[in-house]
């Protein structure tokens, strides 16, 4: 795929995450795909993945702001701002930036850095 196109998925993954559409996001992973969220222990595997998208802590989809966009070949740069409501009645704001590394159309790795924004 070319660094367009890889940039058009991405943005369109961010969209299925915001509508709370994990299955459509989850089409987009490679079986052994690894998300690693910096300071905590990387998820291995789709159904991991999948756990942690659904996590009971939330109690809606997020509002996803992507901000910037930027592929070179396979790898694919998404930075932009995140709210999240959680089931105690707190929201959870921050800014993130993810980089997506593509196999074949897919997600083989993805690192998150999140920041929470101060309250």
């Amino acid at each position: 795929m070319s660094a367009q196109s890889n940039k058009e998925l991405i943005i369109r993954l961010n969209e299925f995450f915001a509508l709370g559409n994990v299955n459509a996001f989850l089409e987009y992973c490679s079986e052994d795909v690894r998300w690693g969220m910096m300071g905590t222990t990387p998820l291995v595997g789709i159904e991991s993945v999948r756990e942690a998208m659904t996590a009971e802590e939330f109690s809606e989809p997020p509002i996803i702001n992507v901000r910037n966009v930027i592929a070179e070949g396979d790898m694919v740069m998404a930075e932009g701002f995140m709210s999240m409501k959680k089931k105690d009645g707190s929201t959870f704001n921050a800014d993130f930036c993810d980089i997506y590394k593509l196999k074949e159309g897919k997600i083989k790795e993805l690192n998150s850095y999140v920041v929470e924004q101060a309250k």
